[in-house]
C-alpha cells in the first residue's frame, strides 16, 4: 500500500494594537510532501518505508531577516512477530536540514504479552533510542533572544512499562505505567538574562527521567457512550554536567519544568452531542536555576460541548469551548499575564466526495 500526500499551510497572525503602538506582523508558508509505502514481506513481518519534506518561508516582525529552510525526513521501520506474544520493531531515520548534518537515529522496540486472555491482556513495552532535535527558528532568529549559534539537542535514552486491559460486559479498561530515562547533551533552554529578556542557550547535559501513569474506563450502549480518565507525569530533570566558565548547577530541577502534572476527564456522547469537561494540574516550576524561587501550582477547569450534523456528503461540528471555568489566576511563566476565563466557537465543515 503507497500512500501520498501533498499540502500547503499559510499562517497569518497580525496584531494591531494602536493605543500602544504595537502592530507585529508574522507569515509563514508551508510545502509539504510525503510518501509512505508498506508491504508485508511474510505473514509476521512488514516493512514501511517513506520520506517526506518541508519547505518553511517566513516572515515574522520578529525575526532578524525572512527566512528560508528546507527540512527532509526518510525513514525505515520494521515489525517481526517473533511469536504471538512477542513483537519487535527497529525504526531507521535520517533527517535533512538546511545548515545542519543530523545523524542517523534508530529506535529498536519490543512488546511482549505477559498475561493474555479471552477478556483481559497483561503487555511489557520497552524501547531503546537516539533522539536529535534541530533548534527551532524562534530558537535561532527572535530578536533580542534568539541564538544562530545554538547546537542541536542529541541524546539517548529508553523507557519500559506495563499495559494492561480488560474487557467486561459494561465497558473496558486500561491502565499503563511508563518508566523513561534520557540523556540529552546541548538541552536547549529559555532562560530571562540580565536585561529581563528571554534568550535561547544551550545546557551541556540534562538527565531526564520520571513516570507517565494513566487509567481510564469506557462503557458504551446503543446510542451513548462515556469515557473517563486520569493521567498523571512525574518529571525530575536535571543538568549533570555543565559548560566550563558558565555559571549553573547540577542536580536542580531545570528552570520551569514542573516535577508534577496531571489530568483528569469525563465526556460523554449521546445523539450527535458531545459534553466533556478537563482538570488540568500543574506543579510548581522554579525560576531561579537554585530553585529558590518557584510560580505557584495551578488547576485550571475546562468544559466543551458539541453537536454533530450531517447531510448528504456533508459533515458539520458546531464545538463551545469553556476555558478556566473558575477564572483562576495563573502564570506558567513568570510575568507572563493568561487568561481568565475565556471561550471560543468553533464550526468544522467536512466535505467527502467519492468519484465513480
Amino acid at each position: 500500500m503507497t500512500q501520498l500526500k501533498l499540502g500547503y499551510v499559510h499562517d497569518v497572525l497580525h496584531y494591531l494594537k494602536p493605543s500602544i503602538s504595537t502592530d507585529s506582523y508574522a507569515a509563514t508558508k508551508r510545502y509539504l510532501a510525503k510518501v509512505e509505502h508498506e508491504v508485508a514481506l511474510r505473514h509476521n513481518l512488514w516493512v514501511r518505508a517513506g520520506g517526506e519534506i518541508t519547505h518553511f518561508n517566513s516572515r515574522v516582525d520578529g525575526y532578524v531577516r525572512r527566512i528560508k529552510e528546507n527540512r527532509a525526513d526518510v525513514f525505515v521501520l520494521i515489525r517481526y512477530q517473533v511469536t504471538p506474544r512477542w513483537l519487535t520493531s527497529l525504526n531507521i531515520r535520517q533527517a535533512l536540514v538546511t545548515g545542519f548534518n543530523p545523524p542517523l537515529a534508530p529506535s529498536l522496540g519490543s512488546e511482549y504479552s505477559l498475561y493474555q486472555h479471552q477478556s483481559s491482556r497483561l503487555v511489557f513495552k520497552t524501547s531503546l533510542s537516539r533522539n536529535y532535535r534541530v533548534p527551532t527558528l524562534n530558537d535561532r532568529y527572535w530578536v533580542n533572544g534568539g541564538n544562530p549559534e545554538l547546537r542541536p539537542e542529541d541524546g539517548i535514552g529508553g523507557e519500559a512499562g506495563l499495559a494492561f486491559e480488560r474487557q467486561g460486559n459494561k465497558g473496558k479498561f486500561s491502565a499503563e505505567l511508563t518508566h523513561y530515562q534520557y540523556w540529552v547533551n546541548h538541552w536547549i533552554d529559555w532562560t530571562p538574562n540580565q536585561n529581563n529578556h528571554w534568550s535561547a542557550r544551550n545546557l551541556m547535559r540534562v538527565y531526564s527521567r520520571g513516570l507517565e501513569g494513566m487509567v481510564k474506563y469506557r462503557t458504551a450502549s446503543p446510542g451513548w457512550n462515556m469515557e473517563t480518565g486520569l493521567q498523571y507525569a512525574f518529571t525530575p530533570a536535571t543538568q549533570d554536567q555543565i559548560y566550563q566558565n558558565i555559571l549553573g548547577q547540577t542536580g536542580t530541577q531545570l528552570f520551569n519544568t514542573p516535577l508534577h502534572n496531571g489530568v483528569g476527564f469525563l465526556q460523554a456522547s449521546l445523539k450527535g452531542w458531545l459534553l466533556s469537561t478537563q482538570l488540568q494540574y500543574t506543579g510548581l516550576r522554579y525560576t531561579s536555576e537554585d530553585n529558590l524561587y518557584a510560580l505557584p501550582a495551578y488547576a485550571l477547569l475546562h468544559g466543551s460541548v458539541s453537536r454533530s450534523f450531517s447531510w448528504r456528503n456533508t459533515n458539520l461540528v458546531l464545538l463551545f469551548n469553556l476555558n478556566n471555568i473558575t477564572n483562576t489566576r495563573y502564570q506558567s511563566i513568570l510575568n507572563r499575564a493568561l487568561p481568565g476565563r475565556n471561550y471560543n466557537l468553533t464550526l468544522k465543515i467536512a466535505w467527502n466526495n467519492q468519484l465513480q
